[in-house]
């Protein structure tokens, strides 16, 4: 199977529990919703195989704990192929971002990010190792009915496309107030200035 990719690319996660931790990013293209707010260029660049991919990685890697797949939404696409080749190829964590469209292809992932949308109702069973809340977006109300999700939760200022809302922030910073067990997950990418 071929993968339509936007980008693959050496950064820093900056987003959840791993923020900081240097990694190797591969967006994948397209996505369902069409969130208004969506930061992400989404626009297929190559359509690459799982090998081939391996190859590109190959070309400037050096060591890192993870590998981040993201999107777009990548679980519109089957990923077990994917995700095998790359656990079979690099000595390192394998992760995934999603927005829950289909929690079926996350199986294979080592470390499940989910950061779900208003226009998706999700299953009662899903399971992910956190959550992502963009605020405004959802509130505490939603936050606590749905606190099994994960172990962890973040709470994310939907920002601008390269600097932080200061509006949002202060939401968010308003919620964690009143819920100690939220964190607070900024894109520290974008306020370092990287990719």
């Amino acid at each position: 199977m071929e993968y339509p990719i936007v980008e693959v690319f050496r950064s820093i996660q900056g987003e959840g529990y791993h923020t900081g931790t240097p990694c190797v990013f591969i967006r994948l293209a397209g996505c369902p919703l069409h969130c208004p707010f969506c930061d992400t260029d989404k626009r297929a660049r190559y359509s690459w195989s799982p090998t081939v991919l391996v190859k590109k990685i190959r070309e400037f890697w050096a060591p890192v704990p993870l590998i981040v797949v993201t999107g777009g939404e990548p679980t519109q696409y089957s990923l077990f192929e994917l995700s095998y080749e790359l656990k079979s190829a690099f000595e390192c964590s394998i992760h995934i971002e999603t927005n829950g469209f289909n929690m079926e292809e996350v199986k294979s992932f080592d470390w499940v990010s989910l950061s779900p949308k208003r226009s998706l109702l999700l299953a009662p069973e899903t399971v992910a190792d956190e959550v992502k809340w963009l605020v405004p977006e959802w509130s505490l109300n939603d936050i606590q009915r749905m606190w099994e999700l994960a172990p962890f939760h973040f709470v994310q200022p939907v920002n601008y496309r390269t600097k932080i809302n200061r509006d949002n922030l202060k939401l968010c910073l308003q919620m964690m107030e009143e819920e100690p067990r939220l964190r607070l997950s900024l894109q520290l990418h974008k306020v370092i200035g990287v990719r």
